[in-house]
């Protein structure tokens, strides 16, 4: 196969959109936080050794600022996705649809329906073309209604894998913990910044901002499993709205900067 870390790639993204992960409720991936957005356009190209890869995505938002649909297409390999997101009178996610034309793999199509109680999220329910179940998820969460627990399942109740986190809020940080069906922990714990307003409040990291508050500079690890890190930079360009427009991302090597990311969004507002 030519260039298969596209597909992956890919796939690995398919997979996370059912929002079955504690990284991805905190993150509340479908939401902008402005409601004057009304469209996104955005072409990302993805720098290697071998190959650029290019993924263009149109995001769309309603008047509260939530995603109600997101395209997303890598050029030239015939890999397309849209997500739609539905919500209950309340303004939560109530369910999500994902459909997926992949070329090694056909049509896909798979839905997720979100049920809360007074505590907040409490499981995700996913679902093929067929509306058959195919697995989910319970979600526990502590006083603060943040999930410290996420289990997995198929649909024949067989355990897939448990997520936990551990919140140090003084730092406002989680870390979360990955365990398969036999209880073994997989790779290292990753740490997920819970509000980023706060984060640069209390500087409590070797993350940097700028005064639009836009991450410039981070460290991650190498890989899940790695003891060591890497640092990126982030430059920007802003529209006169004090949007990003522009963004490209570069690994640093000493004084050297490779170039990781290019990332170039066309924002329509609904006051235009």
């Amino acid at each position: 196969m030519k260039h298969p870390f596209i597909i992956i790639n890919f796939l690995f993204y398919s997979v996370c959109s059912s929002g079955q992960s504690i990284s991805n409720l905190l993150d509340r991936d479908w939401t902008i936080g402005d409601s004057n957005i009304y469209k996104v356009i955005e072409t990302r190209k993805n720098f290697s050794s071998s190959n650029i890869e290019i993924i263009k995505s149109t995001y769309y938002y309603n008047n509260k600022g939530y995603h109600i649909r997101r395209d997303d297409n890598i050029e030239d390999r015939n890999l397309r996705m849209t997500v739609k997101y539905n919500y209950d009178s309340l303004g939560r996610l109530d369910s999500r649809i994902m459909e997926s034309w992949i070329n090694v793999v056909g049509y896909k199509k798979d839905s997720a329906k979100y049920n809360y109680d007074i505590e907040g999220l409490k499981s995700i329910y996913s679902y093929d073309k067929n509306s058959t179940l195919t697995s989910y998820a319970l979600i526990v969460n502590n006083n603060e209604r943040l999930p410290v627990e996420l289990k997995t399942f198929y649909a024949n109740n067989s355990l897939i894998g448990t997520e936990r986190a551990i919140y140090n809020y003084e730092k406002n940080r989680a870390y979360s913990y990955i365990y398969n069906a036999q209880g073994s922990q997989i790779g290292e714990p990753t740490e997920i910044i819970v509000n980023y307003k706060r984060e640069q409040e209390i500087n409590v990291s070797n993350n940097r901002y700028n005064s639009f508050g836009d991450l410039i500079e981070y460290s991650e690890k190498r890989c899940l499993a790695c003891q060591d890190s890497v640092v990126y930079h982030i430059d920007y360009k802003y529209d006169d709205k004090n949007k990003w427009i522009c963004m490209t991302r570069y690994l640093l090597n000493g004084k050297k900067r490779n170039k990781k990311s290019l990332t170039i969004r066309k924002i329509e507002y609904r006051n235009n």
